[in-house]
């Protein structure tokens, strides 16, 4: 027969708490084996090694890629990686880890660096692809390894101690300098008037801390200078500076 005792209700009866460490113990040992997977393959989504291609000429994507901040320049920063080969480097960007969405920087990323700005604060991803040319149909390698860089934007400050003296090196020259603001660019301006309204852009790649002008009317001529993250319209730049005069006759 069958023993159809009932147990005390509110009581612990010996089976039931070993059934419950069981279990207890059963637990343990799975998470345990979760954990040391964890430790083996990292727990933070699933394993992605995507086969690596190379372009038709049988170049593959360079390697080692790294985003860096750029010391010497206002919101400047650099993207190096180890060359391998390639006639040339298409360099992508995200602000999210995600190549498939990511838009392309530029084409033309030769040897084994390139430099740019950043014209606002946040986290950027970078992606390098090796092509055989630099044309929209060329044959490309799979994508580089990621590189991310987390970025604080910097207000650029307007150039200061502008200066427009008469050239002692050319003819009919005036040459327009300013103290550095550690800036990509300088866009250089210029005006028969004192009116950055009506100013004239001379040149939005300027380097280095001074440009020169060479004028065949005599006449004043007025200057100003603004800093600036690069040449294109929409990019970011201070405000104009103080005026700059001169005064030249033939």
């Amino acid at each position: 027969m069958p023993n159809t005792t009932k147990r005390p209700a509110g009581k612990n009866h010996p089976a039931d708490i070993q059934t419950a460490n069981n279990r207890v113990k059963k637990y343990i040992s799975i998470i345990s084996a979760i954990l040391l997977l964890c430790a083996v393959i990292g727990c933070n989504g699933p394993v992605n090694n995507p086969t690596r291609t190379p372009t038709a000429k049988g170049v593959y994507a360079p390697t080692d890629v790294k985003a860096e901040l750029d010391s010497n320049t206002v919101n400047g920063i650099t993207i190096s990686w180890t060359d391998t080969g390639a006639e040339t480097y298409w360099l992508y960007y995200n602000t999210r880890n995600d190549s498939s969405t990511a838009t392309v920087l530029t084409r033309s990323a030769y040897s084994s660096k390139y430099s740019t700005t950043l014209s606002a604060t946040g986290t950027y991803y970078f992606w390098l692809r090796a092509a055989d040319d630099l044309t929209s149909s060329s044959s490309l390698s799979s994508f580089s390894n990621v590189a991310s860089l987390s970025f604080t934007y910097t207000t650029l400050q307007v150039p200061a101690n502008v200066q427009a003296e008469l050239s002692t090196e050319k003819l009919n020259t005036i040459t327009v300098s300013w103290t550095t603001t550690g800036a990509k660019y300088y866009w250089v301006y210029y005006g028969t008037t004192n009116n950055t309204a009506s100013a004239i852009l001379l040149s939005d790649t300027v380097s280095s801390t001074s440009y020169s002008k060479s004028f065949s009317a005599s006449g004043t001529y007025y200057f100003w200078v603004k800093s600036a993250d690069g040449n294109k319209t929409d990019d970011n730049t201070s405000a104009f500076s103080s005026v700059a005069s001169y005064t030249w006759t033939e």
